[in-house]
Formats: C-alpha cells, sequence, structure tokens
C-alpha cells in the first residue's frame, strides 16, 4: 500500500518528508541517549553547520546518527540479509570519533545497582 502511495506523493514532498524525519529520528534517538543537542541544532548540523558551546562527543553522535541511518536504509535498499558484519559496520559508524567502535568488548560489563533503603 505504501508503493502505491509513494508513487502519488509529488518528489519534492516526499524528499522534505523524509528529511524531517531523518532530523526529528537522530534528534530523538541522541537525546533518550542524554544529548542535549536542540532539534533546531540538530537540523543545524546536517547542513554542515558547526554548533558552538557543545561537546564535540553530542555532535560526532548526531552526526554518526545520521550516517548510520542513511547506511541502514542503504542495506534495507539494496535488500542485504542482516549479518554480523552489517551489526558491527552500524557500531563503527554510530562511535566514529568517540570511540572505537565495530569490535567485540575484551573486558567484562560490570553492573552497579543502587543501595537499597530500608523502610
Amino acid at each position: 500500500m505504501y508503493s502505491q502511495c509513494k508513487t502519488s506523493i509529488p518528489e519534492f514532498t516526499l524528499f522534505t518528508f523524509e528529511q524531517a524525519f531523518e532530523i526529528e529520528y537522530t534528534h530523538n534517538s541522541t537525546a533518550i541517549e542524554g544529548n542535549t543537542l536542540s532539534l533546531i541544532e540538530t537540523k543545524v548540523l546536517e547542513d554542515g553547520i558547526f554548533i558552538g558551546g557543545k561537546a564535540l562527543r553530542e555532535i560526532y553522535e548526531a552526526v554518526n546518527h545520521q550516517k548510520t541511518f542513511r547506511y541502514v536504509k542503504e542495506c534495507i535498499g539494496q535488500k542485504m540479509p542482516l549479518k554480523e558484519k552489517i551489526v558491527k559496520d552500524i557500531h563503527a559508524l554510530l562511535m566514529e570519533n568517540i570511540q572505537v567502535g565495530g569490535v567485540y568488548r575484551d573486558i567484562p560489563n560490570t553492573l552497579i545497582l543502587p543501595r537499597q533503603e530500608s523502610l
């Protein structure tokens, strides 16, 4: 049904919708992880304008998320099966300029639970 309706939507309208979705998706996804970029700041980054007063990590998170989303769309468009290499590529793209990505950890995870207060 989507494919049938998609052909009736003007190309510019479809492009504008997809662009708006991508910006909001990037903003909301990084905000969940604690990123403080506003929606407008996320949009400005897409235009190639650097945001002052923000940590580089936050900027890289948004830029990397956008690149990763486009990569995933490309993989889907090419009907590539989801394999370990793609998952590692996705992680590497998300972590670019932040930390090493696309590899398995060689140290154990540690979970620190909050202390239980007595009633």
